[in-house]
């Protein structure tokens, strides 16, 4: 007998940008590290090509088309006698089929919800949101539900800087995976603009529109562009001020302690931005496709210069993220894997 069959059903696109795969991606790694695990990845059907965040890894992968989707998914159940499958999915009725499943065939079901869906139906549902919520409202009766930004998908540890810093301020711009309302683009002819001596650092993600070609490719004074980094928090820590979306990076900005300024890029980041700014930890500048870029940019400027200000909403995001929700999803499957063993 192989390894037991973990599944990983998620999505991830232009529009919806990368976060749900990436962090199925992190989960995956981290618990690849703890268990003898054979992880599958079930993607719905994209209009990028996800390949390259899969290079390295030894996952299998399995591509949705079309409305092929409920029969290929029970046809897994009975192939794969799966132990586990970990939903991470926009819309709650997929997850709710999943259930369904669990309940025939007998495996478990984690559903990872940071979107507070109403009535998501799992055996645990794990919301690692900073947007608070009730889960009597959004849990289903029969699971078990953690909500808070304590249950935080994070892996990695602060690491040292990625580039030597020179004497200024360095700013790091990173719209996620997609960068839909083309952020990056606007705000790269708005820092062309910005005397001084401040680095700017600018990341394209893979599935970006605008290829970065200019940026990429021409000396651009203190502007450095990063075609799709294989990290981020070597970045991120560098960094005196974040510029990002309202997604994994700006969590991730926040738990390394630095002062972000946030363009959510959807009605529910700006609930995410809002949150944040009311802990101290961000500003947030309205949702993307309405920004002034301008404005941006003068805001990061008065913010690189309120060196008390940056200390202040750096001092506020700590001990804000504890990690949990990994530990969380260790301690479940290692519960259902040691069912396994018993049962054989």
């Amino acid at each position: 007998m192989g390894n037991p069959v973990i599944i990983f059903r998620t999505e991830g696109g232009h529009k919806l940008g990368l976060g749900h795969i990436k962090r199925c991606l992190n989960l995956a790694d981290f618990l690849a590290k703890q268990f003898p695990i054979h992880p599958l990845f079930i993607l719905s059907p994209s209009d990028i090509s996800l390949k390259k965040l899969f290079q390295g890894r030894p996952y299998e992968i399995l591509q949705l088309e079309g409305e092929e989707g409920p029969e290929l998914l029970e046809q897994q159940c009975l192939e794969r006698h799966p132990r586990a499958w970990i939903t991470d999915l926009r819309k709650c009725g997929e997850k709710n089929l999943f259930q369904g499943l669990a309940e025939k065939h007998e495996f478990f079901h984690i559903a990872i919800d940071d979107m507070h869906l109403s009535e998501v139906q799992a055996h645990v549902t794990i919301n690692p949101s900073i947007v608070p919520c009730d889960p009597s409202q959004h849990s289903h009766p029969q699971g078990v539900y953690h909500c808070g930004a304590e249950y935080f998908f994070h892996f990695q540890k602060p690491t040292s800087p990625a580039f030597p810093k020179k004497k200024g301020k360095r700013v790091l711009v990173s719209m996620g995976g997609s960068d839909p309302d083309r952020v990056t683009e606007r705000l790269w002819k708005a820092f062309c603009d910005m005397a001084g001596d401040v680095e700017i650092h600018m990341v394209i993600g893979p599935a970006f529109a605008w290829g970065g070609g200019p940026l990429l490719s021409e000396k651009n004074g203190n502007i450095v562009g990063h075609q799709s980094p294989e990290e981020l928090a070597p970045l991120i820590s560098s960094a005196d001020l974040t510029i990002t979306g309202g997604g994994l990076t700006l969590y991730e900005s926040i738990r390394l302690g630095i002062p972000t300024i946030t363009i959510p890029q959807n009605p529910f980041e700006l609930k995410t931005a809002k949150a944040f700014q009311e802990k101290g930890v961000a500003l947030q500048m309205g949702l993307a496709h309405s920004i002034n870029t301008y404005e941006v940019v003068s805001t990061a400027n008065s913010l690189l210069k309120n060196d008390s200000r940056r200390r202040e909403m750096s001092r506020a995001s700590m001990g804000m993220f504890l990690g949990e929700g990994a530990e969380k999803v260790k301690t479940l499957l290692s519960q259902v894997l040691a069912n396994i063993d018993k049962a054989s």
